[in-house]
């Protein structure tokens, strides 16, 4: 039922050999994509990291302990994300959830602005992967774990350094990411279009957060409702776990 899609021969058959005759027929859907191409359910872009992408993608395969990586901008969809990954088996953990957690064990009230300034303190103080080690330390002894919220390359190797790792990055576009933060109301979220953008400047200044998303193994697209969303999600978490149903 799962097959390869849209993709050029050349570029298939680059996939098989680095995959193995193992994942022919069961890559749900994967789409090989360049600059111009790419509508499949899940993505991965043929560039000259390719090699290394796929290779990442089969370790985790083949792998019965593995971290699975989400990151994604602000309103993506990495909670809805995590949330099937979790009904699937997998351990979950946001990595806010541990910020949060040190913040009120300081005294820090949480919302917008004190989050910003929490979020470069322990950066500049104790380093730029310091919450993957603190999620590190909460989830070693876990076999499979969906961690969600990577927002630096320094936090990306240092997962892939413990373990086969993959890192899904979630797209959405901003007026659909800006119409689903302002419905959901959460009190770490901004409240108006200025702080959006000064928010989004931020992360991408202070913690590179689009060489994240350049640098992301696989792609799913989630710019249509919900429910289709976690349909590709679904299809993605199955064929990691090599679960067929």
């Amino acid at each position: 039922m799962s097959r390869l899609r849209a993709c050029p021969l050349s570029n298939k058959t680059e996939f098989f050999k680095l995959f193995g005759e193992r994942g022919k027929g069961r890559c749900l859907y994967i789409d090989i994509f360049n600059k111009e191409q790419g509508k499949g359910d899940v993505h991965i872009k043929y560039d000259g990291r390719f090699s290394e992408k796929v290779k990442a993608l089969k370790e985790v395969y083949e792998s019965e302990r593995f971290f699975l990586l989400v990151s994604g901008k602000r309103g993506s969809g990495k909670s809805v994300f995590t949330e099937m990954a979790k009904a699937k088996g997998l351990r979950g953990i946001e990595m806010s959830s541990l910020v949060f957690k040190k913040m009120v064990e300081q005294g820090y009230r949480i919302n917008n602005e004190t989050t910003i300034l929490f979020s470069k303190m322990i950066r500049n103080k104790y380093g730029s992967d310091v919450v993957a080690r603190w999620v590190y330390s909460a989830v070693k002894e876990e076999e499979k774990v969906c961690i969600s919220g990577i927002r630096s390359l320094d936090e990306v190797r240092f997962f892939k350094s413990k373990r086969p790792s993959l890192l899904v990055f979630i797209k959405a576009d901003k007026s659909i990411r800006i119409k689903r933060i302002f419905s959901r109301k959460r009190k770490t979220d901004p409240n108006t279009i200025t702080q959006f953008m000064e928010r989004e400047k931020v992360e991408n200044k202070e913690l590179g957060f689009d060489k994240v998303e350049e640098s992301a193994d696989i792609y799913i697209t989630n710019n249509e409702d919900v429910g289709s969303f976690m349909k590709k999600s679904d299809k993605l978490i199955r064929f990691l776990l090599r679960d067929p149903s």
